[in-house]
């Protein structure tokens, strides 16, 4: 019996390296795993970054343009205000006439 006892004990310790280079195996997948999620969560970060750049670039061009037509409009109704007083004049120290007329 000795011999079976033998042949068991080695059988115990070789599955017992076996299990533990399993445990091995099992640790280093999950931290690969845990750095590919890292991974892909920073290119998410930087994809959604460039998507903002991008819209913010597309905002800023429609603000400009926007400020230029309103300044454009401003003199337009500074143009417009200019030519309705260019016939109302108002002269002082002149007695007016009953009439109002003359």
């Amino acid at each position: 019996m000795d011999a079976v006892q033998k042949s068991q004990q080695k059988s115990d310790s070789t599955l017992s390296v076996i299990m533990n280079e399993i445990h091995k195996i099992s640790k280093s997948q999950e931290y690969l795993s845990c750095k590919f999620e890292e991974m892909k969560n920073e290119l998410h970060v930087k994809i959604t970054n460039k998507d903002l750049q991008n819209q913010n670039s597309n905002l800023q061009e429609i603000i400009t343009a926007l400020q230029k037509r309103n300044e454009d409009t401003e003199v337009k109704l500074n143009n417009l205000q200019q030519y309705r007083r260019r016939r109302c004049l108002e002269f002082q120290g002149i007695p007016q006439t009953p009439n109002g007329n003359r």
